[in-house]
C-alpha cells in the first residue's frame, strides 16, 4: 500500500505533530508514505489531506482525489468544504457529536481517529529519581484558574514548574516531566490533547480541570467536551467544572495520597501508541469508498 498525505504543516504542535507521529506510526507498519511536495508522475492508493484548508491552495494539489480528509481542516465545519467530501477524519468523540451539529456534515462519514505518541521518545522514570513534584500545563484559562493549582502545591509544600502552551519547546517538556512527579492540566476543552498524553506516557499521572463543555461565542454553538478526551482512572483524577474549593482540596488530597497507584503509561501503551494509531488510521482509510482500482 501507498498513501498520499497532503500536508504543508511541519509545526510541532498540532496539526504538524499529527502528520509527524502518523507517518511515523505508519512506516512502522511497513506503510509507503508520500507526502509534500507532490509529484505529479507519483501513483499511490489512497490520498489523504492532513492540511488545514486554507493552505490547500498552496499546496498544488488536486483534491478530488483525497479519500479522507481531516482531522485538522477547521475548528467547524464549512460548507463550501465540506460539500466536496464524504469522509472525515475528527480526533475525538465530543468533536463528533459537534461536527453533527452541522447540516452541511448530513450524510457524512465522520471518523473518530487520534493520532498516536511515540513513547519511545517519552520514557518512564521512577518517581524516586527526581528532583520535583509538579508540573502545571496552563492553556487557554484565566490566571486565577492557573493561581488556584498552583496554591494547591504551595499548601502542601510542593515544588512545582508552569509551561504555558504556546511559549515551551518539546525539550523543555521533555525536562519537565522527567523532573516531575505528577502534573495538574488547566486547559480548556482537547480535541485530542497531545501534549498531555505525552505527559501520561512519560508516567505522570494528571490532576485535571475538567472542563465540561466548548462553546464558540460568536456563533452561539455549545458542546459537552472535555480538557481530557482520552482517559480512564490509570491517569489521575478529574475534579469537575464549577466545583467547590473544600471539592478541589479533597480531590486532590485523594490524588496525592494514592499518586503510586496510577499508571497512565500503561493506559497510553494499551490506546495510544504510533502503532495502534496508524492501524486504526488504516482500517477508516480502507473503509472508505475512494481506493483506486
Amino acid at each position: 500500500m501507498k498513501i498520499r498525505l497532503l500536508t504543508n504543516n511541519r509545526t510541532e504542535r498540532g496539526p504538524g505533530m499529527v502528520y509527524k507521529n502518523l507517518r511515523k506510526g505508519l512506516e512502522l507498519l511497513g506503510v509507503e508514505v508520500e507526502d509534500y511536495p507532490i509529484r505529479d508522475d507519483a501513483t499511490y492508493d489512497y490520498c489523504v489531506c492532513l492540511s488545514d484548508q486554507r493552505n490547500w491552495e498552496a499546496a498544488g494539489a488536486d483534491l478530488t482525489d483525497c479519500s479522507l480528509v481531516g482531522p485538522n481542516m477547521w475548528e467547524v465545519p464549512i460548507e463550501s468544504v465540506a460539500s466536496r467530501f464524504k469522509d472525515f477524519l475528527v480526533p475525538s468523540e465530543w468533536v463528533k457529536d459537534l461536527y453533527g451539529q452541522f447540516s452541511c456534515m448530513e450524510g457524512k462519514n465522520i471518523h473518530v481517529w487520534p493520532v498516536g505518541i511515540a513513547t519511545a521518545d517519552w520514557p518512564y522514570k521512577s518517581s524516586s529519581s527526581k528532583k520535583g513534584d509538579c508540573l502545571i500545563y496552563f492553556k487557554n484559562m484565566s490566571e486565577e484558574d492557573k493561581n488556584t493549582a498552583a496554591e494547591l502545591c504551595i499548601d502542601r509544600g510542593l515544588s512545582f514548574g508552569c509551561l504555558k502552551y504556546g511559549h515551551y519547546t518539546e525539550d523543555a517538556l521533555k525536562d519537565a516531566v522527567s523532573q516531575c512527579r505528577f502534573a495538574i492540566l488547566v486547559t480548556r476543552t482537547e480535541s485530542q490533547g497531545i501534549a498531555y498524553q505525552q505527559i501520561l506516557a512519560s508516567g505522570l499521572p494528571c490532576f485535571v480541570f475538567e472542563k465540561g463543555s466548548w462553546d464558540d461565542r460568536a456563533d452561539g454553538l455549545k458542546c459537552p467536551a472535555s480538557a481530557v478526551p482520552y482517559w480512564d482512572d490509570r491517569c489521575g483524577v478529574k475534579v469537575r467544572e464549577g466545583a467547590s474549593r473544600e471539592e478541589i482540596y479533597e480531590a486532590f488530597t485523594y490524588f496525592l495520597e494514592n499518586l503510586d497507584s496510577f499508571d497512565p503509561r500503561a493506559y497510553i501503551e494499551e490506546n495510544l501508541t504510533l502503532e495502534i494509531c496508524a492501524q486504526k488510521f488504516l482500517d477508516i482509510l480502507e473503509s472508505t469508498d475512494a481506493k483506486e482500482d
